[in-house]
């Protein structure tokens, strides 16, 4: 039987973000008819556990709405990398022996989950500036070397460097990641299923999403 492990941020008024969005919020709007509540939402695009469009660094890229479906779905691995600090560069061969402590091989066409260890902080006003970097070399080896669809993080973004090395990467060739997702510990499995949709929000430079494990028992 299925088991769903639920790998998203709570969304909330308040709830701590990049320093450079909006701050969430949630209003209840007047009653009006049957209606028994309706919320207006103010929010970023980039709000809790997101995927990145082309567009979000590459000005002639596509935005959200045009994301393949496919790239969200599909067999997936965590890989624990909690023992790097913040600002510190998980490299290629930090990838290889957590893959070989996991007892997993990285294979075309998966969905690879890195698990750094920052949703500890969440909550904290720590955790929107705790980066643990993905090298960009890093990035070339999984995508264009290893075939991974899409790569995640557990944190609120995949650059240490505030030039954004790793998203600017979107510019030579075309590859999608997962921020702010949570609870990578709770995956039992080398290997799963994973399904994150984002909301088909036009011109946007990123989804919001709710990200699963889908586990067999």
């Amino acid at each position: 039987m299925a088991r769903i492990i639920d790998l998203s941020q709570t969304v909330e008024a308040g709830g701590v973000v990049f320093p450079l969005l909006p701050p969430t919020e949630m209003t209840p709007l007047p009653k009006l008819g049957a209606a028994a509540l309706v919320m207006k939402l103010t929010l970023g695009d980039h709000t809790g556990t997101h995927i990145d469009s082309l567009a979000h660094f590459d000005p002639n890229g596509k935005t959200i709405e045009h994301l393949p479906l496919e790239y969200c779905y599909g067999e997936a691995i965590v890989l624990d990398l909690s023992h790097k600090r913040a600002k510190e560069i998980i490299s290629i061969q930090d990838l290889k022996a957590a893959a070989a402590k996991a007892g997993v091989e990285i294979r075309p066409g998966d969905i690879v989950l890195i698990r750094t260890g920052a949703d500890r902080l969440l909550g904290s006003p720590e955790y929107a500036t705790y980066e643990v970097g993905i090298g960009v070399d890093t990035v070339r080896w999984l995508v264009q070397e290893k075939g991974v669809k899409v790569f995640g993080v557990d944190e609120v973004s995949i650059d240490a460097d505030k030039t954004r090395p790793a998203h600017m990467l979107v510019k030579e060739f075309e590859y999608y990641h997962i921020e702010n997702l949570t609870n990578l510990e709770r995956i039992p499995r080398s290997r799963f299923t994973f399904a994150g949709f984002p909301l088909k929000l036009a011109g946007a430079s990123g989804g919001l999403m709710r990200a699963v494990a889908i586990v067999e028992d």
